[in-house]
């Protein structure tokens, strides 16, 4: 007896990544090459391309199967940056004729700042007009990946006499006035 056996070729399992190496919170896309079926694990998903967003470096295997039915797998690791730990600490309530400043206050130094009234690291209360504004300062790492933390601004119109608490018995009223207004002591 004769028997003729046909060894069919596995098949060459690949895979496309959209990166191989994201910061944390960054979604890639994994699509199978090779055969006609796949299988992708972590997730049991039973697709050619995925989505996926690993919280940690994670390897994912994709198994194919050929017209023939036969399989065969790879792997791909993806690697995962943290963001870097980005503070802002400097808020601050100005008024709208105050001069403009220099912005300090955000963590690790080389980051941007940016904002309303914003420009070149500086505030210029005078632009951003009067208000409460959302001040930012983004940072990015050497791995390309960015955070941002952010404070309050507040532009005050500040008319009227400024209050001085230590002047005792002496009243000057109304305040604010349209330019007439009564000392008493």
């Amino acid at each position: 007896d004769t028997f003729l056996i046909t060894v069919n070729a596995l098949p060459d399992i690949g895979f496309t990544a959209s990166s191989t190496n994201i910061c944390a919170g960054e979604l890639v896309t994994l699509t199978g090459t090779g055969a006609i079926n796949y299988i992708w694990n972590p997730g049991n998903f039973n697709i050619q391309t995925i989505t996926v967003s690993p919280v940690t470096t994670t390897t994912y295997t994709v198994a194919g199967v050929n017209t023939a039915g036969c399989s065969s797998d790879t792997t791909v690791t993806i690697n995962v940056n943290p963001l870097p730990v980005v503070s802002f600490t400097s808020g601050a309530t100005v008024c709208v004729d105050d001069g403009a400043f220099t912005i300090s206050g955000g963590s690790p130094a080389g980051g941007t700042y940016f904002g309303t009234g914003v420009a070149g690291g500086v505030f210029t209360p005078g632009v951003s007009g009067v208000g409460t504004f959302s001040i930012g300062y983004t940072y990015a790492d050497g791995n390309g990946c960015a955070d941002t933390a952010n404070v309050t601004y507040t532009v005050n119109a500040c008319v009227g006499i400024t209050e001085n608490g230590q002047l005792q018995g002496i009243q000057v009223y109304p305040n604010p006035n349209n330019g007439s207004f009564l000392v008493v002591a």
